[in-house]
This record gives C-alpha cells, structure tokens and sequence, in this order.
C-alpha cells in the first residue's frame, strides 16, 4: 500500500497569511484578528493544540497586537514556549521582485520582532512565497544560523525527492524540502476539508439554499472590491468515518516523494483560522493507522528529523537558483510572470530601496563619523515601510488598485525619510567640514559619492548665486583648485526662502544658474565645488560632438537609422550593435502569474521613416533623440485576437552620451491607451555566445539562451526571465551589458543575433486566481498601465567578460545620484574632507553601509560574484582601529588586521562578507541577545 514507508506524520498547523491580497490590509487586518483571536484561544484551552505556525513572517504580530494590545502578554508566553511560530521573515517576500539587500534587512527585522515579543524566530527557512528561488539563499540563510530551507516553486519532482541538499555558489548547504504535489495545504485539502466538511477534497460547492451557516455579503453595492458571502456561523462538524480513507489518499498521492519515511503535512490555507477539531482529527487519524506516528508538530521539529534521516551520501544535490518548471504534479507551478505586472510600481520599489541602502545610510554613516547621532527612528521606519512592502503579493502588483495604492503610499514614505536623512547628514558633514567665509559673487557646491569607489560624472546642479553675478563669468574648481569643465544650461533671476526655526520665512533675490559640471568624485565622501567669476575650459579635446543624426564622446558614438533605430559603435573594440532600440508589441492574455499569448495574434514591429533630431547639444552632455508612431489594437476580443480597431501611439526615445562615460543613457516615453498586449524594447547583439549573464542577488548567474523541451509538461517554459542589477551577452570579444532602472523582465531570443528584448509594459485586467476553480476579472484599471509612462536603463559595451568590465559597478554607478548642498560660511573649523571607505577591487560590489544592530559598528556588505579568490581592501580613512568579520546576522568572528591604509580580507568565489567597523566610541562587537 502506498505509504507503507512513511513512519512520521508531522501535521503544521498554520495559516498563510496575505496581508493585503483580495482585500487591502484593513479590511484583511480584521479577518487576522479573528485568526489569532482564535489561536490564541486554543492554544491556551487545548493542551493538545500543540502549536500554530503564523506562516513564517513577523509583521503579523505587530499588526495583531497593534488592535489587541491586551493579549501581548498571551502571545509573548506562547511564542517563548514555542507554541506560535513566527518568522524568520519580518514579511513573506517575493524574492525576484526586490534586491537582494532587502532580503537581509528581512530576516534581521524578523529577528528582531521576534525577541522584542520574548521569543525568537523560527528557525526553519520556509519560503513558499518566492516565484523562482536565488541561488544565494542557502548562503542567506546560514548566514542567519538558519540550516534548513523548505520551497516548492520552482523545482519540479523529477528532480529530486522531498528531502536533497540545496548549496549555493558559494558551498554553503542547507537540507532542504521540496513541498510535496499539493504544495504547501496537503493536509488541509485532503484530511482536513472531508473530516470538518464531509466533502471529497476538491468539492468546493456551497449551495446557499441549504445553509443554515448565516452566509452573510453586502448588497448596496457600495463594497470596496468584490462583495462575496462570509460564513457567520461555520458548522463545527466532524465527520470521523472519513479521516482513514482521507489520510491513506493523502499519501497515495504524495508519500512517494519522501526518501526519509518523514511526512510533512500542512494544514493551512490562505487566509485560514484554527480549527478546534484539529487535535481531535489528528487523534483520530493516529487511531487509523497505528504503525505510523502522527503529531502535530511544526517545521523546525520536522527538518531536525529530516536532517537526522537524510543520508548525505547518496542525497541529491541541487546548486544554485531554482526556477524549473513543472514536468507533473499539481500546484507547484514555478509562475513567473509577475515580474512584467505594474512595472512602474517595480520602479518606484528600486528607487526606494536604492535610496535607503546606497544613498541614506552610507550618508549617515559618514556624518556618524564626524560626530552625529544615528537617526535610528528614521531609518527604522523607512525600513518598515518598505518591507511591509514586500508581502508577496503586494510587492509582485498582482493585487487590486486598492493594495497597490497603499503600496506605492508606503514606497513613497519610505523614500521621503530617506531623503530627509541624506538631506541632513549631507547638512551635518557640510557643518563639520566647511568654516571658510565665501568672497563675493561666489558659491560653494558639495557633491556627495555614496559609492565606495572614486567616479566621474556629469552633474546637472542649481546654484543660487548673488544677484550682482553674471552669466559669462563664471567657472567651477574642485577641492585642490583644479578648473573642471562646466556649461550654462540656464541663467536667469529668482528668488528663494529661507527657513529659520527663529524667524518667518525670509526671502533671498538670487540669480538661479543650471550648470553641467564634469566632476571627479572621491569614493564615499564630499567634493567641494566652488563657483565663481573666471573663464570656464570650453574648449575640450574630448568634448562630446553632435551632428546631425550622430553623438559621439569618443568612446562609443550612436548614429540613428531612417526607421528609428540607432547604430551603437564602441571604439575601444570597435565593434558596431545594430539595430538598436526597435520596439516589439504582442497580444497579452493569462493572469499575471502566467502570462499567455493571444492565439492568433500578429506581433507589430515598429519601422516606417522616424523623426530624428539631437535635443540636447553640448560639449559635456549631448542626446539623440528619435520618435517612432505605432499604430496597437485598443484590445483584445475574446481572448483570441486584438481588435481591427488601433490607435497611433508615439514612442519617443532619448539617447544621451557624456563626457568621459562608457553607458549610453537611455529614457523611453509613451502614452499607453491600449490592454491586453507586452510592449518591450529590442536589441540585436550579434554576440555568439550560448548562455547570457545576468546580475542576480549578491551574485552573477550564468543561464542558457536555447530554450529546454518541455513538451509534455504540466507547465509550459516562459523564455522571459527576471534580473537585478544588468543582463550581459559577451563572447571573445566583449559584449553589450544592460543596466535597468527597476524594470526586472528580460529576455534572449535563441536567433541569429542574439537579440535582447527588455520588458516595458504587460498590460492585462485583473484575473484574481484565488482558486484554481474561479477567476475573478476585476475592473481596476491600474495593471493597464494607461497614461504617460517613462522608463530608464542604460546599455554598457565593453571588452572582456561582465565581471572584467566591472558591469556589477556600472550597474551602480548608473543607479545611484550622486546628491549635492549647497552650503555657505558656517561658525566652525573646517575639517579636512575624506572618503569613509573605499573597496579596491573592482570585482567585489558593496550592497550596504550601515549601522550595526549592536548600535557600536558601522557594518559594510560586501559580495564575490566571481569564481576566483578576491583580495579585496577597505581603505578606511575615518578614525576606525579595529574590524572584524561577521554572519549577515553580525554574530561576529575573526578580527580583522589593518595594514596601511585599511583592513583587507579575502572573498572566496560567490562569497557574501560582512564587516563591522568599530566606531570610535564602540568596541568588540557581541551578539545581541
């Protein structure tokens, strides 16, 4: 009989929370206080309840106590005697759909809120949120003593048992569980639903008329969202002749993955409350199978048994990301498809995360070292917002325009704090470090890198001088009086407050100057820029040139082509791109999980005669511009074809290079009236090469172009596939690298030219699939992407292969603003300016600048993606004596020895470092506890 292998049954009572999916947090919010209401209740009457897992994430506690202060007491007991489990996540993430800094800050705030509660996270690795697993988890989880992982997206059971071992790049392994065929609600399905409901597993038929249930909806129409029927008075049965047969189908279809004779079944559903009977049916189902032990349990119990049982000898070993899709089985479809929904609201996530972890926190930590206080509640909650961002389903834009709103709301904040802590630790560095008084007609520019690396970049700056100032006569030199090159872009009188905390607002008449500058910046630190009268160099060698319909900076020059396509030509190699920048527009039909092509659609190119024209000439900066009209279908019809009806829709492209800069700067902008289609942006490379390389999370992952045979499968290939910082096709002699801002979908199309296609836009209605038998098309409008939109990316050719080209620091350098103050005479003594930190090898990316958790440490992040040994250097010029390194959970280890001019260390191939830097009131640094 099947199943005559299994010895443990471990039953996980849960829920799987959303937060705000179907519904938007409030409204969902006031289902989770009945959940926990509820659980606790159990936990506290039944004995046997043994313990109810809150589906890995800690927010969830917070926003239960937040409307049930009084139970805090209650929970904490239950959480320190390991009846509720909660984390290790703060929120349930959609890895592919946010960096890979946040999935630190993610597991640190899930610690975090667990021990503020008493307690301590669950140490089990349960991702079942993740669309596609990066290859770094197994890493990021031990780097959290956390030596289990349990998924099942993205892997298929042709691949391995339930129990295998899972190593990332770097060699660290985690065992890990594959979540059987009925992925993550076996139990509850199965066992549970026939036992309480006395239906077969998959009847899910309510017939109002019987009901005696109190099936209550709101029927005024004024219900925000769909108006469904709610069970007032579920019927507490039990149906006890059912549990057996029930409990022996359960493992007819799944007891075959288990290697171990351990089974895991989860008794969870989205949204799901405690059953009172769940002791009762566990009782029940060990009386009908005596051979077999079967207990509630939870997932840190179970792993520490699998890992017991599991034979690492013969185990299976997968390495790196996990993103196959399923050959058979039932509801563990990798779906990848929701990296191409709501790009914009992808966009605004970068920025913000961009904002927190490369801009604000290197900028407090350079005021940190010249003495200010660490804006802790700031940061705190900036990180809060954004990581109640990072709920799956929210942050993938797969749920209605309510939850997106509050999303984009949150990301706002998020990036409004940020702002307002670089905006005063930039103002904090330019007290301590600027005392000179300012001669007449003059100004004092402070531009400020974040990056750990010296960069040169053409600053777009607003400088407002004295009123007596003219145009003609003015100049800029940097810190050692060297003359830098500059350009007028506007000149003309204005007028400006200024804030004093002991007066009303005064009013200063100033001359408004837009100036473009090319500014050598030191790494991590301020560069003073003075304005004053003088004869600016003009007349440069390498000035950017602009004819016609050609730019040219010397290292590459674009020329448009009639049909709006430009010729890229990088000199270094010499090597020409053709055809760059054609746009392709397809019929879209599916949900957002798995996207579908329209049966009989026709793809529309664009071509015919563009308007070309240069709309920004100068010697440091110039862009070519190209306008391309389109003529889309407004829709599709019956999900089959897109309407005869079309509108014309005009693409413009802005193509800008810079002086002494190896990225062409790309901005597209269109008005999207049309539904149902994929809008996305072609470049041919002509690189022949059979794989593409492409930015991941602390990593560079290597993945094939030829597209695998999945005929007969259960889930269908998609050829797109997500990225991070860049996606690279290089051969022997170079490549051509593209660098996103925000946007995550790519493709390669397996052709002749190796052709790359980024995505745009998917615009599609709302299909809610919140059960495989039932969508619910909603009118929300927001996935559509209508109206006025803007993209940015950058494209990078170069010579030899991504990581001798450095793409991993281009990709920054591109992404990250260089912020500038402009900053008067101030009271003090001038300190001499200096960069924080600076990371030698080029090779290794820094991901974080921080604090520490200790509160005493500055902590920088560090990662390898590479197959060799990286020495690397933190050349540290503030007054910091002491280093060691740490976990990503900063539980420290060795010290550091600081020779010359900083501390250096050795990152072993696809390694992720932490170091904590001791500031000059810290010490050896502890774990917290």
């Amino acid at each position: 009989m099947a199943g005559d292998h299994i010895r443990e049954i471990h039953v996980v009572c849960n829920t799987h929370w959303d937060r705000e999916f179907r519904d938007s947090f409030e409204k969902t919010r006031a289902k989770l206080v009945e959940c926990l209401d509820t659980a606790l209740d159990l936990l506290r009457d039944d004995p046997a309840y043994a313990s109810f897992m809150l589906d890995g994430q800690a927010i969830v506690a917070e926003d239960y106590l937040e409307m049930r202060p009084e139970r805090r007491a209650e929970f904490s007991e239950r959480l320190r005697t390991r009846r509720l489990f909660l984390g290790p996540w703060y929120t349930l993430p959609d890895a592919m759909n946010v960096g890979a800094e946040a999935l630190v800050r993610n597991l640190q705030r899930g610690r975090r809120v667990a021990r503020s509660l008493g307690g301590e996270p669950m140490k089990a690795g349960y991702i079942p949120a993740n669309w596609g697993q990066p290859g770094q988890i197994p890493q990021i989880l031990r780097g959290f003593g956390i030596d289990s992982a349990l998924i099942y997206r993205g892997i298929s059971p042709h691949e391995c048992p339930s129990e295998w071992i899972w190593r990332a790049p770097s060699g660290d392994e985690v065992v890990a569980h594959r979540f059987a065929r009925l992925a993550r609600y076996n139990w509850y399905y199965v066992v549970h639903r026939p036992a309480t409901r006395g239906k077969d597993w998959l009847d899910k038929d309510y017939r109002l008329e019987e009901s005696t249930e109190l099936p209550v909806r709101v029927a005024d129409g004024q219900a925000r969202g769909a108006s469904n029927f709610t069970l007032l008075c579920p019927a507490k049965e039990l149906h006890a002749g059912r549990v057996a047969a029930a409990v022996q189908h359960l493992l007819d279809l799944e007891a075959a993955d288990s290697s171990t004779g351990l089974f895991l079944a989860m008794h969870g559903h989205d949204i799901s409350v405690p059953h009172p009977l769940d002791p009762e049916v566990v009782r029940l189902a060990q009386e009908a199978l005596p051979g077999k032990r079967i207990v509630i349990s939870n997932l840190e119990d179970f792993m520490a048994r699998v890992s017991d049982a599991l034979d690492r000898s013969t185990a299976i070993v997968l390495t790196g990301e996990r993103r196959m899709n399923l050959k058979e089985g039932y509801w563990t479809y990798l779906l990848p498809g929701t990296i191409s929904i709501r790009t914009p609201l992808k966009v605004m996530n970068f920025e913000a995360e961009t904002a927190l972890t490369l801009v604000a926190e290197p900028l407090a930590a350079l005021a940190a070292v010249h003495g200010a206080a660490w804006p802790e509640r700031e940061l705190d909650r900036a990180w809060g917002f954004l990581l109640g961002n990072h709920t799956h389903d929210a942050i993938a834009g797969c749920a209605p325009d309510a939850v997106s709103a509050d999303v984009q709301f949150r990301a706002r904040q998020a990036m409004d704090l940020a702002d307002t802590v670089a905006e005063r630790a930039m103002a904090f560095v330019a007290g301590r470090t600027t005392g000179s008084p300012l001669t007449a007609g003059t100004a004092r520019l402070i531009a400020f890198n974040t990056l750990p690396f010296d960069r040169r970049e053409v600053l777009d700056v607003e400088v407002a001088l004295p009123p007596g100032v003219e145009a003609e006569a003015l100049c800029v030199t940097g810190d050692e009086g060297r003359l830098l090159a500059c350009e007028e872009i506007s000149f003309q009188d204005d007028s400006l407050f200024v804030d004093s905390p002991w007066d009303v607002p005064a009013i200063a008449q100033v001359k408004m100057a837009m100036l473009r500058i090319d500014v050598p910046l030191r790494a991590c630190g301020p560069t003073t820029l003075h304005i004053g009268p003088g004869e600016p160099p003009l007349d440069l060698d390498d000035a950017v040139a602009a004819d016609g319909r050609v730019i040219d900076n010397g290292l590459l020059s674009i020329e448009a082509q009639r049909d709006g396509t430009v010729t890229l030509l990088h000199r270094a190699s010499g090597r020409r791109f053709n055809g760059l920048g054609r746009f392709l527009d397809e019929g879209a039909a599916g949900t957002f999980w798995w996207p579908k092509p329209l049966p009989h659609d026709q793809p529309i190119l664009s071509g015919g005669e563009a308007r070309v024209e240069i709309t920004d000439q100068g010697a440091l900066s110039a862009t070519l511009s190209t306008q391309v009209t389109m003529n889309l279908p407004v829709q599709a019809v019956n999900g089959e074809r897109r309407s005869p009806q079309a509108v014309p829709v005009r693409l413009e492209t802005h193509w800008t290079l810079r002086r002494g800069d190896p990225l062409v700067h790309v901005e597209i902008l269109f008005t999207n009236p049309c539904r149902d289609h994929r809008l996305r942006v072609l470049f041919p490379t002509g690189v022949r090469t059979g794989h593409v390389a492409v930015g991941a999370h602390f990593d560079v992952v290597h993945r094939p172009i030829a597209h695998p045979d999945c005929t007969g499968w259960v889930e269908p290939h998609q050829p797109t596939a997500p990225m991070q910082g860049f996606v690279d096709l290089s051969d022997a002699g170079g490549g051509l690298a593209l660098i996103p801002h925000g946007l995550l979908e790519y493709e390669v199309f397996d052709d002749a030219d190796r052709t790359l296609a980024l995505t745009l836009i998917r615009a599609i209605p709302i299909r809610l699939a919140v059960s495989e038998e039932k969508q619910e098309v909603l009118p929300d409008t927001g996935p559509l992407c209508l109206g006025p939109l803007g993209f940015r990316f950058a494209l990078f050719p170069h010579e030899g292969d991504p990581l001798a080209a450095a793409c991993w620091q281009q990709a920054q350098r591109f992404n990250t603003p260089v912020r500038v103050l402009q900053a008067g005479a101030g009271p003090g003594k001038p300190s001499p300016l200096a960069s924080l930190i600076r990371v030698d090898n080029p090779r290794v990316t820094m991901t974080a600048l921080t604090r520490s958790e200790d509160s005493r440490h500055l902590a920088v992040r560090l990662f390898n993606p590479g197959d060799s040994d990286q020495p690397v250097t933190l050349a540290i010029d503030a007054a910091i004596t002491a280093a060691w390194r740490a976990r990503l959970d900063e539980t420290p280890g060795e010290a550091i020895r600081r020779t010359g001019e900083g501390f250096g260390l050795t990152l072993s191939p696809h390694e992720i470092a932490t170091v904590l830097l001791a500031l000059p009131d810290g010490g050896r640094p502890s774990l917290r506890t």
